[in-house]
């Protein structure tokens, strides 16, 4: 798998951090999302999403199946994720995904942007 996620720095202050296995497994959720629409065995994933089996996050993460369950009922229960289960797998949505990985572009950047003494401008 190539390419990167953002993660602000504010992410050391959310209430999960401090919970190893539900923090682990929300960036384990982030980082295996879908970045773009594809679909898998003819349903529809979109951007943000991510089709995975309880089994399938113990196996990947070294977790028990209690564990995974109780941190996607705190990251449900948080409005972080939803989740949608089918008889072969769960289909998650990160809530708030295309927000957290927006592209950088021109218009987001900085207004209050200042030289100091220390930098040089690069106009």
């Amino acid at each position: 798998m190539k390419g990167f996620i953002k993660l602000p720095r504010e992410i050391s202050e959310w209430e999960w951090y401090q919970d190893s296995i539900t923090f682990r497994l929300y960036i384990h959720l982030i980082l295996h999302a879908n970045y773009t629409d594809r679909k898998y065995q003819g349903t529809l994933v979109r951007r943000g999403e991510f089709i995975t089996s309880h089994q399938g996050l113990a196996d990947k993460l070294n977790l028990s199946i209690q564990n995974v369950r109780t941190a996607i009922k705190k990251l449900k229960s948080s409005e972080y994720i939803t989740v949608k289960p089918t008889s072969k797998y769960s289909h998650i949505t990160i809530l708030g995904y295309d927000t957290m990985q927006d592209e950088y572009t021109p218009t987001n950047k900085p207004t209050n942007f200042k030289v100091t003494n220390n930098q040089q401008s690069t106009n």
